[in-house]
């Protein structure tokens, strides 16, 4: 995940490039900790057929911990207003 940016950003700004990011770091977060190309990413992320437990799991817990470092950068940027 990006750094907090600069307090220039209007605080829309910092949301919009929080969510962007966080769709960047999820996909290579799960590709790398799955072992699979990004190509296979979006091919099991179209797909009807269900992922095993294990990746299940797996993908819940990297969402969970790049959502709390989202969150964080949140209440930093607004000076823990939230």
């Amino acid at each position: 995940m990006a750094k907090v940016p600069s307090p220039k950003l209007s605080y829309l700004g910092f949301l919009y490039y929080q969510f962007l990011d966080l769709s960047l770091s999820f996909r290579e977060r799960v590709c790398t900790e799955c072992g699979w190309s990004e190509a296979t990413f979006y091919r099991k992320a179209k797909s009807k057929k269900g992922l095993s437990k294990a990746d299940k799991e797996r993908i819940m817990n990297i969402f969970q911990l790049l959502l709390d470092k989202v969150i964080s950068n949140i209440k930093d940027y607004s000076g823990n207003d939230l």
